[in-house]
């Protein structure tokens, strides 16, 4: 029986994913998608007196490898250097700042570095590391040099996210596909307990994403069967 908290913070994330499908509803990618650097320019990050308040306020250890500079956290979402629809899109949410996880994972995660996050359920972990992935595939898809050569049969799919269950998997996939929808960007949800077929056919680009899917989201064991199977095409 689910406690008194747990169904409330499941009625929360609902809400908040309601407010996300609005918003993302009213873009208009046609129009509106451009990089930054071409529209709002992205403030000087936080002074170093602000950097260690807030690591040390949140209890954050930042441990970059051996030889790599150390990581700036953005404090605010007007230093976010993503494209604008994607800063509108979070600040209509209402939230004053991001949190912690993604303060620190964002610089990182721009720039294409690995990053290992640790933080509690709830704590923003999937804006955390969806938000570049987003971006980058933005970029992609407004850039004029073509992703695909000629002749190339391969998949679109250029990002993979594993979640160990069902649930964090279809959570993941909802907040991922409202966001990327009005560009075009695909999201897939896959996982056992169902039937393959409907799921199959996506990946092979017969379903309704057709020419659009460029993530995948999905529990281990499914995953690997479809891998398996060829009709999970990773290459890229």
């Amino acid at each position: 029986m689910e406690t008194g908290l747990k169904a409330k913070e499941k009625k929360e994330k609902k809400r908040k994913l309601k407010e996300l499908q609005a918003v993302s509803a009213d873009a208009t990618p046609a129009t509106s998608v451009q990089p930054t650097a071409e529209t709002t320019p992205v403030p000087a990050g936080a002074s170093a007196s602000d950097i260690s308040a807030f690591l040390t306020e949140n209890g954050i250890s930042i441990q970059p490898p051996p030889g790599e500079p150390s990581i700036s956290p953005i404090l605010t979402f007007n230093q976010l250097d993503v494209q604008q629809q994607l800063r509108d899109i979070l600040l209509s949410q209402g939230f004053k700042k991001p949190t912690p996880i993604q303060s620190c994972s964002w610089p990182a995660l721009l720039k294409g570095k690995d990053v290992v996050g640790v933080a509690e359920t709830g704590s923003g972990k999937t804006l955390a590391f969806g938000v570049p992935a987003l971006s980058k595939l933005l970029g992609e898809e407004n850039s004029s040099i073509k992703v695909k050569s000629k002749g190339d049969k391969s998949s679109g799919v250029t990002t993979l996210i594993i979640a160990p269950t069902r649930e964090l998997a279809m959570q993941t996939y909802d907040t991922l596909e409202v966001i990327g929808r009005p560009w075009g960007i695909g999201c897939l949800c896959v996982y056992g307990g169902v039937d393959k077929d409907s799921q199959r056919k996506e990946l092979q680009g017969k379903g309704s994403k057709k020419g659009q899917l460029r993530i995948v989201v999905g529990t281990p064991g499914r995953l690997l069967d479809f891998a398996e199977e060829g009709c999970l095409d990773l290459s890229r």
